[in-house]
């Protein structure tokens, strides 16, 4: 997020919190996007009321307010503080995806969808947007490996609307089997219907092809998934250790196709990202060889680099207006990476204050990932301040 890296300078060099600079810089319902999309019109801009929402919940002036006591009476450990918003584009105009239905005479309901599971829970969704479209129990329905004989000229996976593209599919090929099924549903439940058609020879089979068309293939966006997100950490100033004390992440994800894959999506997005911002550095020796291979020297998060405390929860009541969307919900998985620098910047917070007490002023340049090394060459100690009393 580099837009935010230049937010933060701006409010060092104006001497004004970084919250303040950028709630004076969050979009305005009516605003134009350089995608030439409108906020508030095109799709709808959930971000302010979660801005203001969060600083509440969360009581961000408060903990500002301890931090800074907590930095007077601290010379070598430091705590700061970060704020972020998130607005992450999606579009779901391009995704090729193909699926197949198969209802058999028991009623047991066989699924093959276009994309591939790889932690996603895409499984889960279209298991659960079978059921609720042919308005059977979601026992009875099992999805099948993907095959691109079931499942034809189908995209790769890859990017959030991946699961959301694959439920349209699947309720398109539903919609056309709830059309044969219509003159058998009696008094009897699904089971009963089913058979009933069976006997009649209806074909119970049906393909779903989802190909959304709204001319944004090239820039603009079907609609946005947005948040909030607060960090707070405490760095080691001699060491450059870092803690993450708390993180709190408020998602809008319209009306979720399943809130808890929604949630270990916000959470492993977010726990991804703090790979990519406070520990993933890549090292290359002058003959271009990568030196740090394997786990051992590439740091991967593990347990103790996640936060103390993790909240997550949902912005409630708010289904995605979006004509494309999936039953009103809204892409999850890669939006809440972006939060994930809201532990960069609460380091860096930090370390201004580690700054300060070495009496180093201007502007504070620093890469990421902001490993151990850069943390403590950034919080300037020297050696001079160092002495028996």
């Amino acid at each position: 997020p580099l837009h935010e890296y230049v937010l933060e300078q701006v409010a060092d060099a104006a001497r004004l919190p970084p919250d303040a600079v950028r709630e004076a810089n969050l979009y305005k319902s009516g605003d134009v996007t350089p995608f030439g999309d409108k906020i508030g019109v095109d799709y709808n801009w959930t971000v302010p009321a979660m801005w203001a929402k969060a600083k509440t919940d969360w009581d961000v002036d408060g903990r500002r307010a301890a931090i800074a006591t907590f930095n007077t009476a601290n010379r070598w450990r430091k705590r700061g503080l970060s704020l972020l918003p998130v607005k992450y584009g999606i579009t779901l105009s391009g995704y090729k995806m193909a699926s197949t239905v198969r209802i058999f005479a028991d009623g047991s309901v066989h699924v093959v969808h276009g994309g591939a599971e790889v932690g996603q829970g895409i499984h889960t969704k279209v298991a659960q947007a079978v059921a609720f479209a042919l308005g059977c129990p979601l026992a009875s329905v099992a999805v099948g490996d993907t095959s691109a004989i079931d499942a034809p000229n189908s995209d790769e996976t890859g990017g959030s609307g991946t699961s959301e593209a694959c439920v349209i599919s699947v309720l398109g090929a539903c919609a056309t089997l709830g059309g044969r099924l219509a003159p058998y549903r009696g008094a009897g439940g699904w089971a009963e219907a089913v058979a009933a058609a069976s006997d009649a020879h209806e074909n119970l089979q049906a393909v779903g092809w989802s190909n959304v068309q709204t001319g944004k293939e090239h820039g603009n966006f079907d609609y946005c998934t947005q948040g909030i997100g607060c960090v707070e950490v405490e760095v080691d100033v001699l060491t450059g250790e870092l803690a993450l004390l708390r993180a709190d992440l408020l998602m809008d994800q319209g009306a979720p196709l399943n809130p808890d894959v929604d949630l270990g999506q916000v959470e492993g997005g977010f726990t991804m990202a703090l790979g990519l911002f406070l520990t993933e550095e890549l090292l290359w020796a002058a003959d271009g060889t990568q030196r740090n291979i394997g786990s051992w020297e590439y740091k991967i998060p593990a347990a103790h680099d996640i936060p103390l405390a993790l909240n997550v929860s949902f912005l409630p009541k708010a289904p995605n207006p979006s004509a494309v969307a999936a039953l009103r919900s809204k892409a999850s998985a890669e939006p809440p990476m972006a939060l994930g620098a809201a532990a960069f910047f609460a380091a860096c917070d930090a370390i201004r204050s580690a700054r300060r007490d070495a009496g180093v002023g201007g502007a504070l340049e620093v890469d990421a990932p902001l490993t151990v090394e850069r943390v403590r060459e950034a919080c300037a100690v020297a050696v001079e301040r160092f002495g028996l009393r």
